[in-house]
């Protein structure tokens, strides 16, 4: 479990992100951060990691670096290296300390095997996608942050990483970012709502439809932002 409590953040260029930021992640499952572009998502992510610090509130427990991997939205790989080559790659970055999980032998078995002989520039979005999330789950830390890891994949390939994450988060506190609430639903998850420099609703995905009555999660998305505004 991370706490943040009363967090403040101001960018240099004096545009406030967070005023007075609060929530709680859970364990055991994950931890999906939702919120509208521009909101400060990424930057929650780099204060988690200790990029940046906040000008006031509390992280605890705030990890080394050596305990987080943060997997950014742009990973650059050279295009000629193969899949084996990426595989090698994470495993040099962090030698002697490997999961070896049941989850990630299936993974393995399934889905990253046919890439091992495949250049990076030849596999489709969704198999460099998995193939990265896949090299980084195998590195033994204690908190993972991943930034949009589904973005822009079909619903088959965006599955595949949510159930692969969602098993590592029985291991590890994992936490990522979603524009994309329909593949939320009958996921065990944790939503932490961002939306005026604050958390305006935290809980699981049943919970936030049956808040705002909706059935359609893009409407309650949009509920959700209304009323927090009329009541600012």
């Amino acid at each position: 479990m991370i706490k943040v409590e009363h967090l403040s953040f101001t960018y240099a260029s004096k545009k406030a992100i967070y005023s007075d930021l609060n929530f709680t992640t859970v364990d055991g499952r994950l931890n999906c951060i939702i919120g509208k572009n521009g909101v400060g998502k990424s930057t929650i992510f780099d204060m988690l990691a200790g990029l940046v610090k906040p000008q006031s509130g509390t992280i605890s427990p705030l990890l080394a670096s050596s305990e987080i991997i943060y997997q950014m939205q742009g990973v650059p790989m050279l295009m000629t290296a193969t899949g084996q080559n990426v595989l090698d790659i994470f495993r040099d970055l962090n030698p002697g300390a490997q999961r070896t999980d049941d989850f990630l032998t299936t993974i393995y078995q399934e889905n990253v095997v046919n890439l091992l002989d495949e250049k990076f520039r030849d596999m489709s979005g969704g198999e460099r996608r998995l193939l990265i999330i896949y090299a980084m789950c195998t590195l033994k830390r204690s908190l993972y942050l991943f930034d949009e890891p589904t973005s822009g994949l079909d619903p088959v390939s965006a599955r595949k990483i949510l159930n692969l994450l969602s098993d590592l988060a029985t291991c590890s506190q994992v936490i990522f970012t979603s524009h994309n609430l329909f593949e939320l639903k009958n996921m065990p998850c944790h939503v932490i709502f961002i939306a005026n420099r604050r958390c305006i609703f935290q809980g699981n995905y049943e919970d936030l439809m049956q808040r705002y009555a909706e059935d359609d999660p893009v409407q309650a998305f949009v509920d959700a932002l209304k009323q927090d505004q009329s009541v600012s």
